[in-house]
């Protein structure tokens, strides 16, 4: 068997969500309302009113589940999860200090597939994107105006509620002398969608320059963030001293886990030095996967799968080693074939102990 070592990874929520989570408790204590199935399997035999606020978040991550499915098969009744819980779960993203082993091509048959000889370190920020795809999901219902059609600005103040938090962390920890180089794609502008797919990655463009053109002045440590929507237009927009750029993957072809010096361009006749920068790339997740999703099934061809395929996050989040084969895929160790083995073998979930960061501010969007 494998030695365990602890994990190291970081809990993000906004002050707003952390209301919503001492809400739900309340109301679960009182009754009648009942938790999900889910939810009730871990509580068995707890005392609701005997756990912290900490503690029934940290059961509430245990009912996630290495990958799901969640535009199809969330039912959101009770029989899973309830849409209080769905929607807090949703709201809560992770980082984690990684070791990046190869540039993030989702095919390693891609000509443009970098292995590194020297890999370097970058953090990944896990965000659950809006899910819109599934008529069960609280997200749907939270950004539809009163004719059933999408509003921008309920779209925003979700998506500024997860991304906040991300963008607090970033500045806190990135510093004056490494600073954060940011590169982002279209969370939830796929599969998540749904019927909106054609509207989405604009809404998330907009929402991003509102967001950095209301706190630019408070983020520092933060000088050049990167949208990678699919298709579009490229545009750059300078925002107080953050450099905004739209850089469109069809277009430009530079996969977000390049090294920071492949996003360097010549803007006045001056090349950007990225040379001292560190690199933040944030992932396309879900509210109900663990961090890497499609990657605990050995599949690479997601944000989500090809995040944790390039890097070590798998053994920061279950604090279990494995190694790059060089080829494209962090293996589990050799006893292993699949990141799911791991988890099933030593029974692996999510956890809450001295690593929730709440963001204090309030959010403005």
């Amino acid at each position: 068997m494998c030695e365990l070592t602890k994990p190291n990874y970081e809990l993000l929520l906004s002050s707003e969500t952390l209301g919503k989570v001492v809400a739900y408790k309340q109301l679960l204590e009182a009754g009648p309302q009942q938790p999900g199935a889910y939810l009730s399997r871990q509580l068995e035999g707890v005392s609701l009113a005997d756990l912290t606020t900490e503690q029934f978040i940290g059961f509430l991550l245990k009912t996630k589940v290495p990958c799901i499915f969640a535009e199809s098969k969330l039912r959101c009744d009770g029989s899973d999860w309830t849409p209080e819980e769905v929607s807090i779960l949703g709201d809560i993203c992770v980082a984690v200090e990684v070791t990046v082993f190869d540039n993030g091509v989702w095919s390693t048959y891609d000509p443009q597939f970098i292995p590194y000889d020297e890999p370097f370190p970058a953090h990944l920020l896990f965000v659950p994107g809006a899910l819109l795809s599934n008529p069960n999901s609280p997200d749907l219902k939270e950004v539809l105006d009163e004719d059933k059609g999408l509003s921008f600005d309920k779209y925003a103040t979700l998506m500024c509620r997860r991304l906040m938090p991300v963008f607090d962390y970033i500045n806190d920890t990135a510093t004056e002398r490494n600073k954060a180089l940011v590169t982002l794609p279209g969370i939830g502008c796929g599969l998540f969608a749904g019927d909106f797919i054609e509207v989405f990655p604009g809404y998330l463009e907009k929402t991003l320059f509102n967001i950095l053109s209301n706190n630019h002045k408070r983020w520092i440590n933060i000088d050049y963030v990167v949208f990678v929507p699919y298709k579009g237009k490229s545009t750059t927009s300078i925002l107080g001293h953050i450099s905004y750029r739209v850089r469109p993957y069809l277009t430009h072809l530079k996969p977000q886990l390049s090294m920071p010096a492949i996003f360097q361009e010549t803007h006045d006749n001056q090349l950007d030095d990225f040379s001292q920068y560190h690199l933040y790339k944030l992932v396309a997740w879900d509210h109900l996967s663990y961090p890497g999703s499609d990657y605990y099934l050995g599949k690479r061809h997601t944000d989500n799968g090809v995040s944790a395929a390039a890097t070590d996050v798998m053994s920061k989040l279950l604090g279990v080693e494995g190694s790059y084969d060089g080829r494209g895929y962090y293996k589990p160790p050799k006893e292993f074939l699949i990141w799911n083995d791991v988890v099933k073998a030593y029974n692996i979930g999510l956890y809450v102990h001295q690593n929730l960061r709440v963001a204090v501010e309030t959010p403005k969007n």
